[in-house]
């Protein structure tokens, strides 16, 4: 995972939120894309290991 945030840190009171919640959304799945962050978005994309061309 990424370095945490210190912002989601103070505000949320955890370390991150993007790519355990891209995670949690598919558990079997791996992180094909780490956290991104552009004008205050941040986003990961996890990659689902049933999908067949993979």
């Amino acid at each position: 995972m990424s370095e945490p945030s210190e912002w989601v840190r103070e505000n949320l009171g955890v370390d991150g939120v993007c790519e355990p919640a891209a995670l949690i959304a598919c558990p079997r799945g791996r992180l094909a894309v780490p956290k991104t962050t552009l004008n205050g978005v941040a986003v990961a994309v996890v990659l689902d290991s049933w999908t067949p061309w993979v």
